[in-house]
């Protein structure tokens, strides 16, 4: 009997229609994530992402530099590459693993200088480790047990100093590491129980510590995971499914996660907590399926006269309850967090979750290429691609960020 005001007046459907959609598009962020206060710490709670389809952001799957080959000079062929940044100016920076050597490239890739060599000397690395910008511009390469060498930007050995854990009672370097450009490195040690005769699956706990640029202790914020691991007679080693504490530094903040959910504790960098980071539940548990294509996948790496007893070792190996939710965190330059999305086995998609600098999550990122992400820039991502004869070339992908929710800082 009654009909619609819609139907009678068309021209008041065009009015609501265009109200509803200006309205879903200005809400679109605010209607994704809830923010509460929890004992005075802030809660922030994506239900989902706040980026539409045409907001994301895209990396470009042709780089736009690369660098390394197959044959041809040394300075252009890499073997495990530990790490590469791009200086303010464009120049390539790459820690060469197999020759030791902190190389440096134009910002068309052509090869500048190379510092260090193989040796226990002043400038030497038994094992070159990681590569960092520690402290403003300069440049920090890691050896073996994490000791730290300062290079200039252009290549110039400052100084060098060993980084140790200060909460082990045994003095040993760190178990994971990262430092932020105002000269602080954020550790985890690795945990007494990673040091016992733990047999099964069990968990190292560890403080996680802040040190000032000479490796002094400024803040302890408590004890952490440090790793899941799987010990036998003859040792321990982490997990292929545990999960550990991730740590991201940012100028004025500390990130820290172990991975239970896709979620990040954020303190000041006076270490008072301030915010959780909180994304979508997303669904961990591990499946018969997925320990099925786990061993496929190791034994497909196995020589045949070793696959009985690798078959024997993947059948007693011990399982969590769930997968780690995310792998690592990084910060970029306009203060966006990143974490990396725990890879299931059988599955190709490297996914990254970006959190805005106000704690909301923007949505995923997918590399769609074949890249060891080394550096997130504002518009580039620097990393390591591997092709199918294990050739090392560093790329360098431009990062798209149509207009819309990038929320810089």
């Amino acid at each position: 009997m009654y009909r619609s005001l819609t139907w009678a007046f068309p021209w008041l459907a065009c009015c609501f229609a265009a109200a509803f959609a200006a309205c879903d598009s200005g809400d679109r962020a605010a209607e994704s994530v809830v923010r509460y206060d929890s004992a005075g710490l802030e809660i922030i709670e994506s239900r989902r992402p706040a980026w539409s389809a045409e907001e994301a952001w895209v990396v470009e799957e042709e780089p736009s530099l690369e660098i390394g080959t197959q044959d041809g000079a040394p300075e252009y062929i890499f073997f495990r590459v530990a790490g590469a940044l791009r200086l303010d100016d464009g120049r390539i920076v790459i820690a060469d693993g197999f020759s030791n050597q902190v190389r440096f490239y134009s910002e068309a890739g052509e090869f500048l200088k190379a510092v260090g060599r193989e040796g226990q000397g002043p400038g030497e690395y038994e094992y070159i480790r990681s590569l960092g910008r520690c402290a403003g511009d300069s440049l920090v390469a890691f050896d073996l047990h994490w000791q730290a060498k300062v290079y200039t930007a252009d290549g110039e050995l400052v100084r060098e100093m060993p980084l140790h854990d200060p909460n082990s009672y045994q003095g040993l370097g760190p178990y994971n590491l990262t430092c932020s450009r105002t000269g602080y490195f954020l550790i985890t040690g690795w945990g007494e129980q990673s040091f016992q005769p733990v047999i099964g699956f069990y968990q190292a706990t560890a403080p996680v510590s802040l040190l000032d640029r000479d490796g002094n202790l400024v803040l302890d914020l408590g004890e952490h995971l440090a790793s899941e691991r799987v010990g036998r007679e003859t040792g321990s080693r982490p997990h292929p499914f545990g999960r550990s504490t991730e740590l991201a530094l940012a100028d004025d903040r500390i990130f820290v996660g172990s991975a239970g959910q896709l979620e990040v504790q954020a303190y000041s960098i006076a270490g008072a907590p301030t915010a959780i980071l909180r994304g979508p539940a997303l669904d961990l548990a591990i499946r018969g399926e997925d320990i099925d294509r786990y061993r496929e996948e190791r034994l497909a790496q196995v020589d045949a006269q070793d696959r009985a007893a690798a078959e024997r070792r993947l059948r007693e190996m011990p399982m969590p309850e769930q997968f780690p939710a995310y792998t690592d965190l990084r910060v970029d330059p306009e203060g966006n967090l990143w974490v990396r999305r725990f890879l299931r086995p059988g599955d190709g998609r490297d996914l990254w979750t970006v959190f805005a600098a106000d704690g909301a999550m923007l949505g995923d990122v997918e590399i769609l290429t074949d890249l060891e992400i080394t550096e997130i820039g504002a518009d580039y991502l620097l990393g390591v691609a591997t092709d199918e004869m294990e050739v090392e070339r560093v790329r360098l992908h431009r990062l798209l960020k149509p207009a819309g929710l990038h929320r810089p800082r």
